[in-house]
């Protein structure tokens, strides 16, 4: 139906009063009138229809109206309204990321460093626990690198085992005992560990011939066996070492050669000058400080120089005198001291002799064999000559080493008076300042200060074996530590930790020493004893027995017995002797 002149004007006044409207869009106008004139948007407010059918046409368009522009309002929020009716993404789909606080650490560094001079040389960090190697890299030229440990490695005193390689024939290192003390490049030629135990936090890690003989006692410690034909194999597994380990072979290097292997160096040596430049004391006479102080960074590096000294002077024809004395010292000092002898065992009955132990040749320690004299009194009086030939060794080697560095024709710096004289001062027999110096049990200097396997006299018998790393037991297990073979095929171990296994061929059987009442030591007569460890299965229990005589292991038997202690088994399944 057509609009009449009034209704139009009608429609025209309410526009006029209009004062809210929806906006035109292209696809939400409202019919058109019959004349083609689009119609006037309706009132949202105030409007009063004059007709009932207008009005349910202007009240059905409104309810449409506001529908859409909800919709629309809506779709603007999430992905806005566009004038073609194809809607604009405004939604991001990348994945949401959290901030990296960079508070929060996700690796700590291990700083390797060597008092030498290394040239294409690989390192690499091995965590001791899965054997997982976490990092290697190479030192192009230096003398010290870092590898990033990530931190789920870090936790709880966590091992790490740094090894030092060759890269190929080009790799050398600066050997400061070549060329008549003057130092010289030399091939690197063999591998050096250090062990490193971390705690959350970065670290700096000394590798050199000290921290190769502590990863080897340390290894010794945990229950690897060595023996001789072993020597330079492929890397043995770590799962065993835990940080007691790492901390009793420090100790052990400290009191055998007197070098800290915690302490790091004061400086590197690149050059002789490199140690004619060390200084004994830190700082010089004033006013607040009226003392010269002793650097203690400074003494164990002329402590630690003397002592590869004294092995390059004493094997002058070597090319690589560093590196030796590191694979030397590390074999002499397997057993825990330095006595020109070597774990038990190998190809060998009982203790084995070193052919040319780190002490010099020809020279090693008395063997220990009397349980009765068991302590440290003793022991250092039995070992006094040892001790003290070998301090006077050391001294002599170290003079005549800084005497060589201080001549050198291309020095341009010298040793000060004060270095020299603490030189020449200093108890190498000891590792104390002057001769004057008492012997402390903690810096016991070369010997054999383990203790001997066995009762003290007037002890027949004694259960629960200690498999321990403690002191001051007379029947210790480790002290039979080693590896045992004969000509038809037998083979005994005996772990530090207190494993005991027997094979041949196809048959094994191991044993732990684990403190039952069954693991019994029996003195059978004299210095002869009978070293029982048993199974764990007590119903059918099997036992290994061991039979010693002054320390030297002669046979070992595996069978059955129902007896809590047996002398004599009532079944065999191996027999073997030594």
């Amino acid at each position: 139906m057509l609009s009449t002149p009034r209704q139009r004007n009608s429609r025209k006044n309410i526009v006029n009063r209009t004062t809210n409207t929806i906006g035109q869009h292209p696809n939400l106008q409202p019919p058109s009138s019959t004349d083609g004139t689009p119609p006037s948007m309706p009132l949202l407010k105030n409007t009063i229809s004059r007709n009932t059918a207008e009005t349910t046409h202007r009240h059905a368009y409104l309810r449409i109206a506001l529908a859409v522009s909800l919709a629309c309002g809506t779709g603007l929020a999430l992905t806005g309204c566009g004038g073609s009716g194809d809607a604009t993404t405004r939604i991001d789909t990348t994945p949401p990321t959290t901030p990296v606080d960079p508070t929060v650490r996700t690796s700590y560094n291990i700083t390797v460093r060597s008092p030498v001079k290394l040239i294409n040389v690989k390192a690499s960090a091995t965590d001791a626990a899965t054997g997982t190697v976490l990092g290697t890299t190479t030192i192009a030229s230096g003398n010290d690198l870092v590898i990033a440990v990530p931190v789920a490695y870090t936790k709880n005193g966590n091992l790490i085992v740094i090894t030092l390689s060759p890269v190929d024939g080009t790799s050398s290192y600066f050997d400061p005992m070549l060329n008549n003390g003057q130092g010289n490049l030399a091939p690197f030629n063999q591998s050096l560990h250090s062990i490193v135990s971390l705690f959350q936090s970065d670290i700096t890690s000394r590798i050199d011939p000290f921290s190769e003989i502590v990863y080897q006692r340390a290894l010794t410690r945990s229950g690897v066996l060595f023996s001789e034909q072993t020597f330079g194999m492929p890397q043995p597994s770590f799962k065993t070492l835990a940080p007691e380990h790492l901390t009793l072979a420090n100790n052990d290097l400290s009191s055998s050669f007197g070098v800290s292997n915690g302490t790091q160096f004061s400086g590197f040596i690149n050059s002789s000058n490199d140690i004619a430049a060390l200084r004994i004391y830190s700082t010089a006479n004033n006013t607040a400080n009226p003392f010269n102080v002793v650097n203690p960074q400074v003494s164990n590096e002329l402590v630690a120089l003397g002592q590869i000294a004294l092995y390059a002077q004493n094997n002058a024809s070597e090319t690589t005198p560093y590196l030796n004395f590191a694979l030397r010292a590390a074999l002499d000092m397997r057993d825990g001291d330095l006595d020109g002898m070597t774990i038990n065992g190998g190809e060998k009955i009982g203790t084995a002799l070193i052919a040319n132990p780190i002490l010099y040749s020809g020279v090693s320690a008395p063997v220990n064999n009397d349980p009765n004299r068991n302590n440290v009194t003793n022991l250092l009086t039995d070992n006094t000559a040892l001790r003290e030939a070998h301090g006077t060794a050391v001294k002599q080697a170290a003079i005549q080493f800084f005497n060589s560095v201080n001549a050198a024709p291309t020095s341009t710096t010298h040793l000060d008076t004060d270095t020299l004289g603490y030189i020449q001062d200093f108890n190498y027999a000891n590792f104390t300042y002057k001769a004057t110096s008492t012997v402390s049990s903690t810096r016991t200097g070369a010997g054999n200060f383990t203790y001997a396997f066995g009762l003290p006299t007037g002890t027949d018998f004694k259960n629960l074996l200690d498999a321990n790393d403690g002191s001051g037991r007379s029947n210790d297990i480790m002290q039979l530590n080693g590896v045992y073979k004969n000509s038809s095929g037998c083979q005994l171990n005996i772990g530090y930790e207190g494993t005991v296994q027997l094979s041949q061929g196809s048959l094994s059987f191991t044993s732990v020493v684990n403190r039952k009442s069954s693991d019994s030591l029996t003195r059978l007569s004299g210095d002869n004893y009978l070293l029982n460890v048993t199974s764990a299965d007590q119903t059918a229990p099997r036992f290994i027995q061991v039979r010693t005589v002054a320390g030297k292991v002669i046979s070992a038997i595996e069978g059955r017995s129902t007896q809590a202690v047996p002398i004599n088994l009532d079944t065999t399944d191996l027999t073997c002797n030594f």
